[in-house]
């Protein structure tokens, strides 16, 4: 577990080398990453980890998972803001379908309004948007859900920070499958005031963040396996590192780059959500066992 300090805050440890690379005949997917010898997990502040260990109340429902994925544009604070589609986020919460019980809002359908209303009854938060960070006054960063209505603050389409802070979620953990959900303004005694660390005030004791621009089909294919991982009984920052190594086995040399595999990290309470396929079998040969016997 690292709490970071200062600048190495925009720092996934990861990548360090454990030993010295030749300069002359660098393949990347041969550099001696720390992560093949190592899991990570981060997190902000001693005081957040010790107020990490779960959420306000017990929901039932899995996975709530929002991909607005069509090309967004608009004015706000008299800046023009022009987005670009993420057809692969489409597929992203599909595959989580597919492996979780999961209720889906995407297009049209992935509203600020339709977040608020029912975020706080799911365990797990996906959020597969573009985000957009205020490096000057962080409690301004938002998230870009599809256009509501113009005149209504809690259905324009931008959840800022600061609202964040004013929800009452009840998530085991929230995914902000989005573009430097991770950045922000470093605060002296504080660290780094993020768009992700409000998610731990409203209530989550876990959040998957990224620490900059995400490729839209590597990080498809990084959540997706990240998923998989989690249902099979993972830990959170072993479903992710897992996730990460995989992808390096199977890239090739451009796609190989850190920059592709390396930006999400996670935060937080690092334990499993599932009992995982393991357990299950335990348990159902202690059962067949137990038959045997009688």
């Amino acid at each position: 577990i690292l709490i970071p300090d200062g600048i190495l805050n925009y720092l996934p440890f990861e990548a360090l080398l454990t030993e010295k690379a030749d300069k002359r005949t660098i393949h990347f997917h041969d550099l001696p990453y720390l992560i093949y010898k190592n899991t990570f997990n981060y997190a902000y502040s001693a005081e957040l980890i010790r107020n990490s260990a779960g959420s306000r109340h017990k929901v039932r429902k899995r996975v709530l998972a929002f991909a607005p994925a069509m090309p967004l544009s608009g004015t706000q604070n008299n800046d023009t803001i022009d987005l670009p589609a993420l057809p692969g986020t489409v597929d992203e919460v599909n595959y989580i379908k597919r492996k979780i019980k999961s209720d889906l809002f995407m297009r049209e359908a992935a509203t600020e309004q339709n977040f608020r209303r029912h975020a706080a009854d799911y365990q797990i938060l996906h959020l597969a948007m573009h985000t957009l960070i205020n490096d000057s006054v962080p409690l301004f960063s938002r998230l870009a859900f599809y256009p509501g209505t113009s005149d209504s603050l809690e259905n324009d389409g931008w959840l800022n920070t600061s609202e964040i802070y004013n929800l009452k979620l009840n998530a085991r953990m929230a995914v902000l499958s989005a573009c430097r959900s991770g950045g922000g303004k470093l605060q002296q005694g504080e660290g780094l005031m993020s768009l992700a660390r409000s998610f731990f005030f409203a209530g989550c004791p876990s959040v998957v963040l990224s620490l900059w621009e995400v490729e839209d089909r590597s990080g498809t294919e990084i959540m997706k396996t990240f998923y998989r991982n989690l249902k099979y009984g993972r830990p959170k920052d072993t479903a992710l590192r897992n996730a990460k190594l995989k992808h390096i086995r199977n890239a090739d040399p451009m796609t190989a780059h850190p920059h592709l595999w390396l930006g999400f990290i996670t935060t937080g309470n690092p334990e499993p959500l599932f009992n995982g396929i393991d357990k299950l079998l335990l348990s159902l040969m202690g059962i067949i066992l137990a038959g045997l016997v009688i």
